[in-house]
């Protein structure tokens, strides 16, 4: 992977031995220290085949940027990044309440919280979406949110980001797997859809499907399509890098007891939720 003049690289130590002894041959260089890269720490236990990363650095220099914004100087410590139930519609008077809070920096605010969200908060990423949402119509109780729920929590949460170990994933090692799910609302709903590999979240996206869903069940199977899309560029991308995938990847779901229209069917496969796995081969135009 390269970045710019930074260049990490993994494998065992003799081949990146030999490669990094061919590549400064070719053009002249020298090593540093790569526990940090992009702002994200990287921290690998090669006994055990686990990699952490984290950005505790990130989290404690953006509370010291917003200190002053913090009711107390201080960020209280959050479990969630936003409260549970919380939808933060458009209200009637939205205008002249954006007018009073022109004088924050909102958008500063959800930018600083858009790079973690990226690499290693994926948890974050619904009530992300949410803020951003408001980007040119915001008022003092979103930028509230934004600073004394979500960058709290990911200040209280700044320890913990993604592990990814081998042999721990019952899928394999390096083989993907995807989820999606959705939150049915008027009028658009919204949905989240994910691909983990080697027991940790690879990428995640959430975003408002483009059409009115109807159903629920219309709406898992509208999210199901943008999963299976996400899923084949993944495959692509992996099989460049080296990782193809041999055998059909898996992507769960759930769609509650609308799955069974038939009652008699619904009893017998009555459990608190159902699921259901679609298996998308390496062709999906097959």
């Amino acid at each position: 992977m390269l970045w710019v003049d930074d260049l990490p690289s993994q494998g065992t130590e003799e081949l990146v031995d030999r490669f990094y002894a061919w590549l400064f041959e070719k053009h002249p260089g020298k090593m540093v220290d790569g526990r940090d890269f992009i702002a994200i720490e990287v921290k690998t236990d090669k006994e055990r085949g686990i990699v952490y990363l984290t950005q505790k650095a990130y989290w404690m220099a953006a509370v010291h940027k917003y200190k002053k914004y913090f009711k107390g100087g201080e960020p209280v410590p959050r479990e969630m990044p936003l409260p549970t139930g919380l939808l933060l519609p458009k209200l009637e008077n939205q205008k002249e309440l954006h007018e009073k809070a022109k004088h924050l920096p909102y958008p500063q605010l959800v930018g600083t919280l858009a790079f973690p969200v990226l690499y290693t908060k994926l948890d974050m990423k619904l009530a992300f979406q949410m803020l951003a949402s408001h980007m040119s119509d915001w008022t003092e109780e979103h930028f509230n949110y934004a600073l004394e729920w979500c960058l709290a929590y990911g200040y209280t949460t700044r320890d913990i980001g993604l592990v990814y170990s081998a042999g721990t994933d019952k899928h394999g090692d390096n083989v993907a797997h995807g989820w999606c799910d959705i939150s049915f609302q008027a009028p658009k709903s919204v949905g989240a859809r994910g691909l983990i590999m080697n027991s940790a979240l690879r990428q995640m996206i959430v975003r408002k499907h483009l059409t009115i869903d109807i159903s629920t069940t219309q709406a898992e199977l509208t999210e199901m399509l943008y999963a299976s899309d996400e899923i084949v560029g993944a495959r692509e991308l992996l099989a460049e890098l080296g990782l193809p995938q041999v055998n059909a990847t898996p992507l769960y779901g759930d769609c509650v007891s609308r799955r069974f229209p038939s009652r008699r069917r619904l009893e017998r496969k009555r459990r608190r939720r159902s699921r259901w796995i679609c298996e998308f081969g390496c062709c999906k135009k097959e």
